[in-house]
């Protein structure tokens, strides 16, 4: 009387199993999976610039975050962001954005990216000329880009150079920041676990402007990392604005 219904669940089982197999062969998936294996922060060197360094973040959506210049000297960082295409090893469509040039930076390219061992070369021309990313992921003691974020983290008055003007973030353990201009003024805003999962933050400010009476909130990211001397450091982008800093 029980084999019957073994035979059944068998069969059942075969193909339960078979339909993920079957439903993930679009290409959706596989651009999916191919940014996955691309996905992280790397650090290394550029080409073509008067800045020789940076770290390049990709997230698994494809959009490309690069803090270029020294670390050390964050008053030299500045942002190049955009969005690219994954696909078997090679970087293409690549759009980027050098915010240095106040949106007058834009160009686009391509490259390639390997996962044993991770490293990406990215190749961009602009109307500011060409310039390369030649760079290898980080190691887990300086950023682990699969760990869980936390706000705690993050906690902390942090001495950052950037947009607008601002000399100092304070961010609270409830995730509300405060953005200290050396002007004496205060941007708001928040930071909270990033909705992809990663160790990544969602970065959210007010951005004044002028003959407003209320600001504009936009969206970012930040992360948070390690510098080889053991300084915790934190990059936030969000729009053509950026912050690079260390905790105080």
């Amino acid at each position: 009387m029980n084999m019957v219904p073994l035979r059944l669940d068998r069969r059942w089982a075969l193909a339960s199993a078979l339909l993920p197999v079957l439903g993930g062969c679009g290409g959706g998936e596989d651009q999916a999976q191919e940014i996955r294996s691309a996905s992280g922060l790397y650090k290394g060197n550029l080409a073509g610039l008067a800045i020789t360094q940076f770290k390049l973040l990709i997230l698994d959506n494809g959009a490309i975050y690069a803090f270029v210049g020294d670390e050390s000297q964050p008053d030299t960082v500045g942002l190049i962001s955009g969005q690219a295409v994954f696909d078997r090893g090679r970087i293409k469509s690549a759009v980027l954005t050098d915010h240095r040039f106040n949106g007058n930076g834009s160009g686009s390219g391509g490259g390639s990216y390997a996962s044993f061992p991770p490293s990406v070369t990215l190749t961009i021309a602009s109307a500011q000329g060409s310039y390369a990313f030649y760079g290898a992921d980080v190691t887990e003691s300086v950023f682990s880009y699969h760990a869980v974020p936390a706000v705690s983290a993050a906690a902390g008055v942090w001495n950052v150079r950037g947009s607008l003007g601002v000399v100092w973030a304070n961010i609270a353990a409830s995730g509300d920041v405060t953005l200290h201009t050396e002007f004496g003024g205060a941007i708001q805003g928040s930071i909270r676990p990033h909705g992809s999962g990663k160790n990544i933050f969602e970065f959210k400010v007010g951005i004044p402007r002028l003959g407003e009476a209320v600001a504009t909130v936009e969206t970012g990211i930040a992360f948070i990392s390690t510098t080889v001397t053991g300084a915790a450091a934190i990059a936030i982008a969000v729009g053509n604005r950026w912050w690079t800093g260390f905790r105080s």
